[in-house]
């Protein structure tokens, strides 16, 4: 493929994929669909007469890999051909929107707070680790045997005849099974990424061993997507934290995992982990997966997720907070 820019490579793409599926009577479109931390990102709508499925395709990977593989034409062809197939597919919608499902497969997503206003003005959600994320019911759905979800929002809930609290408590029952979870010490899950990508294990793993190094460990759901919930669980952080056996801060890899490191001791540890997230998700996590700049604690006491803090910045935030009256003043 000749080299295209992004927005050239969508006009593109829709304009052969349409000459494609005229035949069939079927529109294709471009919308600008809202992604997670406010990210617009171009899809490809198809609207097929006589059905109610109207597939939605992310343009983002299907750019990637027409990079990759320099052929466009077979990646239009492969795509018009399955598109074609399952014309004639349905969604039964009452069954997915039934009560049995929505008590059965109802999760929670956790995003970041700020950079995700819009979404949250509109959607059920309780916040956390102080307000700096929130966390907000997915239903996950089977189509076909294709598996996704959807977020649950306000508007759909005159159709579940439920409230967004009753929503919210269903999601937090189902997410807080320690069944949904699975933790991995990180050499193991690097070791597993490499492989997939058909890299050579037998790389140097030496650094992993060193004296002193802090032990990390992964905490993410089964299918390895949006496992970042399980802060909205402290009782899944507990579980994890008591049977590894260490004080350790919780670092948002992304919002489909978290890191648990041992702490060090020093306030330059707990500066230099800042650093470290911060430069990651500038440099290695897709804007639309980031979760936050913060470094998390679990507070045993307080059973709750909270900013991770210096010693002298507590005793800053101790002195500057309000002190409480003990009697009367005249």
């Amino acid at each position: 493929m000749e080299e295209i820019n992004y927005e050239e490579f969508v006009y593109q793409f829709v304009a052969e994929l349409q000459l494609k599926l005229s035949p069939y009577d079927m529109q294709v479109s471009i919308v600008n669909k809202m992604r997670n931390n406010g990210i617009l990102e171009k899809s490809i709508k198809v609207d097929i007469p006589g059905t109610n499925v109207s597939p939605s395709i992310s343009t983002l990977p299907l750019y990637e890999h027409c990079c990759d593989c320099d052929d466009m034409p077979a990646v239009v062809k492969a795509l018009a051909e399955k598109i074609i197939a399952e014309r004639d597919r349905q969604i039964d919608t009452m069954s997915v929107l039934s009560k049995d499902n929505i008590l059965s497969s109802t999760y929670l997503m956790v995003v970041n707070t700020a950079s995700n206003k819009a979404l949250l003005a509109d959607t059920p959600h309780f916040l956390i680790a102080e307000g700096e994320l929130a966390a907000i019911p997915r239903l996950s759905i089977n189509v076909g045997g294709k598996k996704g979800s959807i977020i649950i929002k306000n508007g759909m809930l005159p159709v579940l005849q439920m409230t967004g609290d009753e929503i919210l408590q269903i999601a937090k029952l189902n997410t807080s099974e320690q069944n949904l979870f699975e933790i991995n010490s990180l050499l193991a899950e690097t070791m597993q990424a490499m492989e997939e990508n058909g890299e050579d294990i037998s790389d140097d793993f030496s650094e992993f061993f060193v004296e002193n190094t802090p032990k990390t460990f992964v905490i993410t759901n089964k299918d390895k997507k949006l496992g970042a919930c399980c802060l909205a669980c402290p009782e899944v952080i507990e579980t994890a934290i008591n049977k590894l056996g260490i004080d350790c801060y919780i670092l948002p890899s992304s919002i489909h995992e978290v890191i648990l490191i041992e702490k060090g001791g020093g306030s330059e540890d707990l500066e230099y982990l800042r650093d470290m997230v911060n430069q990651v998700n500038r440099q290695s996590v897709p804007a639309a997966e980031i979760l936050s700049d913060k470094v998390f604690v679990y507070n045993q006491k307080t059973k709750k997720i909270e900013i991770a803090r210096t010693e002298q910045e507590l005793q800053t935030m101790t002195q500057s907070a309000p002190h409480k009256s003990h009697g009367m003043h005249m």
